[in-house]
């Protein structure tokens, strides 16, 4: 028998050996018998425990979880992570609100100031993550477009989120995205890049579906 505290801290780790045992395609023989019943069991588990999650890190990686197990719940655990999202200028999920980046304008011309570290930045960013990655799933890249642009706002001067895990999952969500982003082939930007520390410097860089990923 487990008390409460138990069930809760199951529930993430649960989730994210479940989305991991979906993901793994290749296993044959007894591997793939033992992923079958390891699988039944983990998403079992999560419906019948569903409505005690109150964290939205842990409801946001079960709802990935039995969305990649087409489980007869995902669609009522998409709505409960609907109803906790935060909206700003972006959509996000967090336990408490994450101030956006200080803008310093000078002349008229905004510049995002560097990056401050918050308590619950990380923890924000991978539960937004695995909510982008359900988005996805679902096919719902309208929907998803402010979520990702709150995870890029997210980047420190490092290019990266708060940590490294969550970093991970934001470049997995956001590189899924890009592979369903039906706008790459018709990319054609023209980007001019100014350091205000480095007096006159400016350099313009063109962009199209032809050398994208080498200028990244």
């Amino acid at each position: 028998t487990m008390d409460n505290d138990e069930h809760q801290s199951n529930f993430s780790l649960t989730a994210y050996v479940l989305a991991t045992f979906m993901l793994a395609d290749r296993l044959t023989g007894q591997a793939d018998i033992c992923k079958n019943d390891v699988t039944q069991k983990a998403q079992n588990y999560l419906e019948l425990h569903l409505n005690e999650i109150t964290d939205v890190y842990e409801l946001a990686i079960t709802t990935y979880a039995l969305t990649l197990a087409s489980s007869s719940e995902s669609t009522k655990a998409f709505y409960l992570l609907q109803d906790r999202r935060i909206e700003s200028d972006y959509v996000y999920w967090a336990n408490k609100v994450i101030p956006p980046n200080d803008i310093k304008t000078v002349d008229t011309i905004p510049y995002y100031q560097p990056r401050r570290w918050y308590d619950n930045e990380a923890y924000g960013v991978e539960a937004t993550s695995y909510a982008m990655l359900t988005y996805l799933r679902k096919n719902l890249i309208t929907d998803t477009q402010p979520i990702m642009k709150w995870l890029q706002t997210m980047r420190n001067t490092y290019a990266a989120q708060a940590s490294t895990q969550d970093s991970i999952m934001a470049l997995i969500a956001l590189v899924e995205y890009a592979k369903l982003d039906t706008n790459r082939a018709l990319y054609n930007i023209e980007v001019t890049v100014e350091a205000t520390s480095m007096g006159n410097f400016s350099q313009s860089i063109s962009l199209d579906s032809g050398n994208w990923p080498d200028q990244q």
